[in-house]
């Protein structure tokens, strides 16, 4: 009787270690299969917000706008390493890139604190579509 009882101990903690090892694999894939899908499958925003951060050195600035057809309103902001459709926006290292490139610091009004005043005329000209 000790026999049958000792082989059902041992077929349950045989079984509690399988358990556990499949919840194991089954996680790790899962983690595996969420960071390959945003890395490389169709997202190619995703690959050069990567590659424009690790150029950097630091989180990039992404290109935004307030309304949704782009037409005006333009800036810049810090992007977020955690998103998980990236648009397919401009990328600067810095907020000078950004406002050399027509982009405000400001989602309000145009302002373009890190230029020169003839920059900044630039830069304005650029934002509303002169140059």
């Amino acid at each position: 009787m000790q026999y049958f009882e000792n082989d059902k101990s041992n077929r349950l903690i045989s079984w509690k270690k399988h358990r556990n090892r499949v919840i194991l694999a089954t996680l790790l894939i899962t983690i595996l299969t969420a960071v390959v899908a945003d890395v490389f499958l169709g997202n190619a925003a995703q690959m050069r917000f990567y590659a424009k951060w690790i150029s950097c050195g630091d989180l990039p600035y992404e290109a935004r706008s307030t309304n949704l057809m782009n037409t005006s309103g333009s800036y810049y902001a810090k992007t977020s390493p955690f998103v998980v459709l990236r648009p397919n926006a401009p990328l600067y290292c810095t907020p000078r890139d950004a406002e050399m490139a027509g982009y405000s610091s400001s989602p309000d009004k145009l302002d373009f604190p890190h230029l020169t005043p003839a920059e900044a005329e630039a830069a304005i000209r650029k934002s509303v579509g002169l140059e």
